[in-house]
């Protein structure tokens, strides 16, 4: 995996909601491999019912690009 993800654009001084959202993107793309993980983990364990199962592996599946 690459040391840098995501480069967060704009400046403190900037449009404070672009900073706001920006950051927030970086922190979900930051975590995104371990939720992946954890997603898997749920689904190999089959802890939730069958609309959630169809969501987890549609979700794993896109996030794999499968």
């Amino acid at each position: 995996m690459c040391a840098v993800i995501c480069h967060v654009h704009g400046t403190e001084k900037g449009n404070s909601a672009v900073v706001y959202e920006s950051r927030a993107n970086a922190h979900l793309i930051a975590s995104a491999p371990d939720l992946l993980e954890a997603l898997k983990g749920l689904v190999e364990d089959d802890l939730y019912s069958s609309k959630y199962m169809d969501m987890a592996l549609k979700a794993i599946a896109k996030a794999e690009a499968e």
